[in-house]
């Protein structure tokens, strides 16, 4: 018989997310406007600042889906 999976939610996951998120959109920045400008996106990410609040907004707003490796969705 097959049990219902639970799971609860705790600060590092979500951290770990926001971190993955974060580089996500670092990386496909710099791929757009180029490599000799990375260390000013990663220094715009940085906690505390406005795009990290953004990110963190778009989060709890359920407005980023989260996918799997096979880009099945699993949050969003």
């Amino acid at each position: 018989m097959r049990g219902k999976l639970t799971f609860e939610w705790t600060q590092r996951p979500l951290l770990r997310i926001l971190a993955s998120i974060k580089e996500k959109f670092a990386n496909r920045l710099t791929n757009v406007i180029g490599d000799e400008h990375a260390d000013l996106i990663k220094a715009a990410m940085a906690p505390g600042t406005e795009i990290d609040a953004k990110i963190k907004e778009m989060i709890a707003n359920e407005e980023v889906d989260l996918l799997d490796e096979n880009r099945e969705l699993l949050l969003g």
